[in-house]
């Protein structure tokens, strides 16, 4: 354990050196930067000493990646000051279901209202007490309850596009609220139904800037290639696939994911106009969408491998069993080898992966941007160069791009289920989270 922890205390440090990096790279202040980092929710001061002991003396979501002892230390507190009741009808919470931490009963009965589209009515006048005895009297101020505490329906229907994405919750505070959404609808995806029923209309519109020859956009591709690929491995590390799962320490699993979002900002500092953008605009798309990219990435990467193996790092393969017996839920596994298989079908190539990622990246649905229009117009650019090479390399196949572009909700999909097994795995006090995802995950 002591290895796993040096290499994620190591793996947290140089990601805030890597974001920093960002913030400080440019050589002139951009639109409305203003060169101050304090202002950005996102920015760091040096790590000196001072800053760990206010670090430590912050709010849990904010602990410090030192020794094991720490880290175990801090798990303890973390683990014994959070309530594991179910927010609907506080019996005992078995996860993070949803959007929310709830019991396995809640759970079901909130999946089968959704996927059944039933309705319900109440005998009262619509504000029944639910808790743990009186969940099942009425099911229409139960299902009310799941939506108030923050339940997501988008997160269930799995054959639709989300509609929106929740966002990480204090793990302290699971009080009544109102559920936070925010439309952030996939590029190009709001017409189309099917890959087979792809017209143009279904893709944004040309940007004015779009490179107009096939050398342009190639050298245009080649700018978002870079780096979009990078493996992750940690020295020392490997999980070598003749030890027994049992022996696997998820820490060490995650430590390569720790890697991989490094990789994930060092890519993005090189998608054209991204840098340009305002710091704040850079932190909200970072946070918005680093865990799809995360995914994204693993799922790419193991379509080279077989069908029942995910490859997490250059020399880390594990099958699907070998990945559950270190923590992963079963369906997040499924979720990740299904989508793979769809990315093998698809014979998806190093430059539309590139695109399909930027497209990620550059969402002008993100919440609290400040140059929306700008974020949508390099949008618009990288649709146009997908639009054009996916023409030029399948001249015979109109609706390639319209699959291309329909495998990005179920990439929302995917990503949700990875968001919720990792705040599962990190409540029941399982896996170390360092202090910088923790402030992505706010």
């Amino acid at each position: 354990m002591e290895g796993a922890s040096s290499a994620f205390d190591s793996s947290s440090n140089d990601l805030a050196d890597v974001f920093m990096d960002i913030t400080l790279s440019k050589t002139e202040p951009s639109e409305g930067d203003g060169g101050d980092l304090h202002s950005c929710k996102f920015s760091r001061k040096s790590s000196s000493s001072s800053d760990a002991s206010s670090m430590r003396d912050a709010t849990p979501k904010q602990r410090p990646s030192t020794d094991s002892e720490e880290v175990k230390e801090s798990n303890a507190n973390h683990n014994s000051s959070v309530t594991t009741e179910c927010v609907v009808c506080n019996d005992k919470a078995t996860g993070y279901h949803y959007g929310v931490f709830t019991c396995e009963g809640c759970k079901g009965f909130f999946k089968r209202t959704v996927q059944k589209q039933l309705e319900y009515t109440c005998k009262g006048d619509g504000n029944c007490e639910v808790n743990q005895i009186s969940r099942n009297r009425c099911q229409y101020c139960r299902f009310n309850k799941c939506l108030a505490q923050g339940m997501l329906k988008e997160a269930v229907r799995e054959d639709r596009t989300p509609g929106g994405r929740h966002r990480h919750r204090s793990l302290q505070d699971h009080r009544p609220k109102k559920p936070q959404r925010s439309a952030r609808d996939e590029p190009g995806t709001n017409e189309v139904v099917n890959g087979d029923d792809c017209t143009d209309k279904s893709v944004a519109p040309r940007s004015a800037d779009a490179p107009s020859n096939r050398e342009e956009m190639m050298a245009f591709i080649a700018k978002i290639q870079e780096n979009v690929t990078l493996i992750p491995e940690i020295p020392g590390h490997t999980l070598e696939s003749d030890q027994k799962p049992g022996s696997k320490d998820v820490n060490k699993l995650m430590a390569l994911a720790y890697t991989e979002l490094q990789y994930v900002i060092q890519w993005a500092k090189g998608v054209p106009g991204f840098k340009d953008l305002h710091l704040e605009d850079q932190v909200c798309l970072l946070k918005a969408c680093f865990m799809d990219l995360n995914v994204f990435r693993l799922a790419y990467r193991s379509v080279a491998c077989d069908p029942m193996s995910v490859r997490f790092s250059q020399n880390t393969i594990l099958e699907k069993e070998e990945v559950v017996a270190l923590g992963w839920a079963e369906d997040l596994v499924d979720a990740t080898l299904e989508f793979s298989d769809k990315l093998r079908s698809l014979n998806l190539d190093h430059n539309e992966f590139a695109c399909l990622s930027a497209l990620v990246l550059l969402s002008p649905d993100t919440p609290e941007l400040k140059n929306r229009a700008k974020v949508e117009e390099l949008q618009a650019k990288v649709n146009s160069i997908l639009r054009d090479y996916a023409a030029s390399l399948y001249p015979h196949k109109p609706n390639r791009l319209g699959k291309l572009l329909l495998c990005l909700p179920t990439l929302r999909m995917f990503s949700e289920k990875a968001l919720e097994n990792y705040v599962t795995l990190e409540f029941f006090g399982k896996l170390d989270m360092p202090p910088l995802v923790a402030e992505l995950l706010e």
